[in-house]
């Protein structure tokens, strides 16, 4: 049937060029025996009859004089033309298909017997609920602590992480929350004209547990519980944590 016929075939232009019969045709008579090579290819023959291939070649007026130099590249058989290097291509594409198949079964064996004969067993309605709701909640879980983590871009993180580094040396280390508020604290600072950069280096060589301006460093000598009424004076008490 034609429907399982391949589409196109393996064209070698060295071959064709090289053959004596194509070498002694005009160029008209070259395109015409392409164009019935094509139909021979899709159709799998052609008709024995000069007037339908004439059709078939749009009605050209030497007609009889092509087809005396292009025949001789078509063998009849029953009736039908046939090209003998078409027909080679046809047949090796054939085998190639089969063999192709042929592994493609054996490599499918090979992998099943590989698994032990194992099949996949899709979860019930109840199970895909609970895994696409652990895995909405797991997704909601990460971009929090993503967004959590992610620190604005004017703050020089390499005197943000040596302030921490400071802190836990001190044995003072840092909660996220504490965090937070030094950020918050560094942000209003820098609306007011100091820069961030600087307050942290400041801090850093004092040893302070936060960040001053110049005309406010004696408050860094101020009590915990000072420092921490004062923090949750200027941003509200910490979040309670679950």
């Amino acid at each position: 049937m034609r429907e399982n016929k391949p589409p196109a075939f393996q064209f070698y232009p060295k071959d064709f060029l090289s053959d004596i019969n194509v070498v002694t045709m005009t160029m008209e008579e070259v395109g015409i025996y392409i164009t019935l090579l094509s139909y021979c290819w899709v159709e799998g023959w052609l008709p024995n009859a000069s007037t339908k291939l004439q059709r078939l070649c749009r009605n050209p007026l030497n007609w009889e004089e092509i087809w005396m130099n292009v025949k001789v590249c078509f063998y009849e058989k029953d009736g039908k033309l046939y090209n003998k290097r078409l027909q080679t291509e046809r047949e090796k594409q054939i085998q190639w298909r089969e063999k192709s198949r042929e592994g493609g079964i054996k490599s499918g064996e090979a992998r099943r017997k590989a698994k032990g004969g194992s099949r996949v067993v899709e979860p019930n309605a109840n199970q895909r609920a609970t895994l696409q709701s652990s895995s909405s909640s797991s997704s909601s879980s990460s971009l929090k602590e993503k967004q959590a983590k992610e620190k604005p871009i004017w703050l020089p993180e390499k005197e943000f992480e040596d302030f921490k580094k400071m802190r836990k040396k001190i044995k003072s280390p840092m909660t996220e929350r504490a965090e937070e508020l030094l950020i918050m604290r560094l942000e209003r600072l820098k609306t007011e004209g100091h820069d961030p950069k600087e307050l942290l280096e400041t801090a850093i060589l004092n040893s302070w547990k936060g960040v001053w301006p110049a005309k406010d460093a004696a408050t860094a000598e101020e009590t915990p519980a000072q420092s921490q009424a004062r923090l949750e004076a200027e941003f509200g008490k910490p979040r309670a944590t679950k």
